[in-house]
Parts: structure tokens; C-alpha cells; sequence
């Protein structure tokens, strides 16, 4: 049987526009929330919990790393492949875009 209740929580931290920014940011290579933070002009606070909701979705996870003065910091990296699911995004908002300009 279906887990809905998996599929309700990865599709829920998808649906945020400031969650898709984050992941454009991971996969360029950004992985630190603060930097996350600055380069979408953003509180880290914010930032910090919308990468909680990607990790328990399963979406990202944590990374311990050092930092350059030695101190142990967290990194973001994306767990999962996401190029089939922006593919079918794609494919469903052009079908969309698609029929609304033929019923104008």
C-alpha cells in the first residue's frame, strides 16, 4: 500500500517557493544556511527552518563540516534526484500554460 502520509510531507516542502530557491541553491553549490541566507536576502532564522522541513521530508541532509577557522559548521546537500521530478513539473506547466492560451 501507498504511504501517503511520505508522500503528503515531500510533496508539502516542495510546495514553497523559498524551498525550490534553496535547493537551486544547494545544487549550485551554496550549502552553508548562512550564505543560503544572504544570497536570497533572507533571515537565517527563515532559512534555517525551511531546510529542517527538506530534511525531514527526506530532500536534503545534513553535512558536518569545518569550516576555514576550524570550527565544525553544518552543510546542506541534496539526497535525492530531482531532474525526473523538474521534468515532470516542467512537462505538466507547459501542458497548463498550453491549454490556457487555447481556451483564450
Amino acid at each position: 500500500m501507498r504511504d501517503y502520509v511520505q508522500e503528503e510531507k515531500f510533496l508539502s516542502a516542495l510546495a514553497s517557493s523559498t524551498r525550490l530557491e534553496i535547493l537551486d541553491m544547494i545544487s549550485e553549490g551554496h550549502t552553508n544556511p548562512g550564505d543560503i541566507a544572504e544570497r536570497l536576502n533572507k533571515h537565517r532564522s527563515s532559512i534555517e527552518k525551511h531546510l529542517r522541513i527538506l530534511v525531514t521530508a527526506g530532500i536534503i541532509e545534513k553535512e558536518p563540516s569545518l569550516n576555514e577557522r576550524g570550527q565544525l559548521s553544518m552543510r546542506y546537500r541534496i539526497s535525492i534526484d530531482l531532474s525526473g521530478l523538474h521534468s515532470f513539473v516542467d512537462a505538466v506547466l507547459k501542458n497548463q500554460n498550453h491549454k490556457d492560451n487555447s481556451t483564450s
